[in-house]
């Protein structure tokens, strides 16, 4: 038997922002990881970002980065 547990306070709109945010750049990093045209140029932009202070040390990571920062440019959150 499962116990359902339920929120004390309703979801707040920087929740909702945050899911959103969530859910579209995990479709964009499935999507860019597997566009053959954008492969090649990515692969070469990590190996050369994932040593320097800050990089991305997985390509996995460095998606999400790159695909996190695309969205965010399109949109502004405050």
């Amino acid at each position: 038997m499962r116990d359902e547990i339920s929120r004390s306070t309703a979801v707040t709109t920087d929740e909702l922002w945050a899911r959103t945010r969530f859910a579209s750049v995990a479709a964009m990093v499935h999507q860019r990881s597997r566009d053959l045209s954008k492969i090649t140029q990515d692969q070469m932009n990590f190996l050369a970002q994932r040593n320097n202070p800050g990089g991305k040390k997985t390509m996995k990571a460095y998606y999400w980065y790159i695909c996190g920062q695309e969205y965010d440019a399109q949109h502004p959150h405050d």
